[in-house]
């Protein structure tokens, strides 16, 4: 019997499938509400994506770009919903 962590098949799945990753985290952003699912998903992604080595404690928004760039992404800051449509009734 294989005994893998949660983590460890999840890092497989992230990089069988990157693409998955990404609706998983588009998924927990919208939501907005759960930092710590978040959190283990960012964790997972750095494992699967990021520098070999690098500390999986912390992540800033140096390693995340640089995360983002392994997978062909890029981060983005983009107006919410609620904010585009306070923009086009002003």
């Amino acid at each position: 019997m294989n005994d893998r962590s949660y983590d460890e098949v999840m890092i497989e799945r992230f990089r069988a499938d990157p693409k998955y990753a990404i609706e998983l985290l588009n998924d927990i952003l919208d939501d907005g509400d759960d930092q710590g699912e978040l959190r283990v998903l960012l964790r997972q992604m750095s494992a699967a994506f990021g520098k070999q080595g690098a500390p999986q404690t912390t992540l800033d928004i140096s390693s995340l770009a640089e995360m983002f760039r392994t997978m062909g992404l890029r981060l983005l800051v983009a107006p919410s919903q609620t904010s585009r449509q306070a923009m086009a009734h002003a």
